[in-house]
């Protein structure tokens, strides 16, 4: 038996990209798929786990990082080869989508994901598992006010969506802390070079990204009705209706303290 959390925190160690795609299957992080046909997709990346995983009495609260990875270098890949699906073509399918919304703790630990890449800029099939490719897009798709995403840097992401597409999260309704994010996001509409769209808190945390599309494109946030705090955003950010060098549109719940925009912005309103 594997134990999946050595240091008893409560976190489930990622060291894979196999294992970061797991998450998509028990986006609660408790350990078990709570859909008892996704068992098998999560066990093919955590073989042999110990009771709960290893975790104290056998209870998960979510994931932390142990390493850096790199979607172009085989060394992030448990089988020791990359894999061709997140790095052409559609890509990388987000964590949380339709009625699976991630709701645990991801803690990155201060580790680097590099050139995550996504291409989907329409199709409306549904993935083998069910869920819509254009949900949201980002390395999590939708996320609930439980979650917590934090002490983690993406370099590179090459980004294309439709609606809801940030290079964290499409639709964030919890806490991200401590978070940074370059390389290049694009979409139709609510658009953010962080987030797409905020329900929740954004605190500490920075994107150095160009940013494209047509209606609510922000350099941090394309639409906010959260809470932006000690944040800022550096690069170009280009669209027609609603944008802005840190939020594309802000709503009536929309709060910003202590944060800043550094770089271009392009549009007519």
């Amino acid at each position: 038996m594997i134990d999946y959390d050595v240091d008893d925190d409560g976190q489930i160690e990622i060291r894979y990209l196999e294992q970061l795609n797991a998450v998509q299957h028990d986006p609660v992080g408790t350990g078990m798929p709570k859909n008892l046909s996704r068992v098998k997709h999560h066990r093919s990346a955590f073989p042999w786990p110990a009771f709960g995983m290893g975790c104290p009495d056998g209870i998960c609260e979510g994931y932390e990082l142990m390493r850096d990875l790199d979607f172009r270098d085989l060394n992030s890949y448990a089988s020791g080869t990359v894999n061709s699906k997140w790095t052409d073509g559609v890509g990388w399918l987000p964590i949380g989508l339709g009625d699976r919304k991630f709701s645990a703790k991801f803690n990155g630990n201060g580790y680097t994901i590099s050139n995550l890449y996504i291409s989907r800029p329409g199709d409306t099939n549904t993935d083998p598992i069910g869920l819509n490719a254009t949900d949201s897009t980002g390395l999590f798709g939708r996320t609930t006010d439980e979650s917590e995403i934090s002490n983690v840097r993406l370099l590179d992401v090459q980004l294309l969506g439709v609606v809801a597409v940030g290079g964290l999260v499409g639709s964030n309704s919890g806490r991200i802390d401590g978070v940074y994010v370059s390389g290049n996001v694009s979409g139709n509409s609510e658009v953010g070079g962080l987030a797409g769209i905020i329900l929740g808190e954004i605190v500490d945390s920075s994107a150095d990204v160009s940013v494209s599309g047509a209606n609510e494109i922000g350099g941090l946030v394309g639409v906010s009705d959260g809470r932006v705090s000690g944040s800022s955003a550096t690069g170009e950010v280009t669209g027609d209706s609603k944008v802005g060098g840190l939020l594309g549109y802000s709503g009536t719940s929309g709060v910003i303290v202590v944060s800043h925009f550094a770089g271009t912005v392009t549009g007519w309103q």
